[in-house]
């Protein structure tokens, strides 16, 4: 990563997606895990990961971070409906503008 997308990176994405967590999920996340990774295409591509103390409601359903200052996973998988999926994606698109 060159200098000027790291400090992009730091200064510009995270804030926005850490304002867009808080007005999405009502909370500010305690922590954020970050991945990056091109395992499966020939792009690049990044996890925001948000860790919360607080149980978060979202659209109806219930999310714990049963490990909040540890790695997230392994952790039991929770099955959300495709449609749940794409409207929290359109969600977090409306919260970053």
């Amino acid at each position: 990563m060159r200098e000027c997308e790291r400090r992009e990176l730091f200064k510009v994405v995270f804030p926005v997606w850490g304002r867009a967590t808080k007005k999405l999920f009502g909370h500010n996340p305690q922590n954020a895990d970050v991945a990056c990774f091109s395992n499966e295409w020939k792009h690049l591509h990044w996890h925001f990961i948000p860790r919360f103390d607080e149980v978060v409601l979202y659209s109806g359903y219930i999310f714990k971070d049963k490990n909040p200052g540890a790695n997230y996973s392994p952790y039991p998988k929770k099955e959300l409906p495709h449609e749940f999926m794409v409207q929290l994606v359109a969600d977090m698109r409306d919260a970053i503008r």
